[in-house]
């Protein structure tokens, strides 16, 4: 993967983790679940 390309991805997920109040010790498995598992909530309820 091209540098800033990685750079990108690392600050992205930083700044996902930093919003939800996600641990940097989670896996990327376990932030995916976590984060599906809002989108569903908040699609269940018609937001």
């Amino acid at each position: 993967m091209p540098e800033d390309l990685l750079k990108a991805h690392w600050d992205l997920d930083r700044a996902v983790t930093k919003r939800y109040g996600f641990s940097l010790r989670d896996t990327e498995a376990d932030l995916v679940a976590r984060l599906m598992t809002m989108c569903q909530a908040m699609t269940d309820s018609g937001k």
